[in-house]
């Protein structure tokens, strides 16, 4: 789902229907390790699914204009989200 010109994911089994928004793997863990690298399940989930790598591209373009990314996600969405998972892949 597309909202204010973020990518979000709709949530899984696991944390149920919450929405979620998650940048590129590597490019985005500048302290990853070579033994992280090489078995990033995040970067094994986006080669699995492009349009799953293409959102979280799109994000990252977004979050790389820091005014225009602070005013929705801290000035528009905590007004219709009660609730937002932050980077799925665990790097945060």
């Amino acid at each position: 789902m597309r909202l204010f010109g973020i990518t979000f994911g709709e949530g899984n089994i696991k944390v149920g229907d919450v929405f979620t928004f998650s940048l590129p793997s590597h490019i985005t863990c500048p302290g990853a390790s070579s033994w992280c690298r090489k078995y990033c399940n995040a970067a094994r989930y986006e080669k699995l699914r492009p349009t799953c790598r293409n959102a979280y591209k799109l994000n990252l373009m977004l979050a790389k204009n820091p005014k225009k990314f602070t005013k929705i996600v801290l000035g528009i969405l905590p007004r219709i989200l009660s609730c937002m998972r932050i980077h799925v892949s665990g790097d945060f």
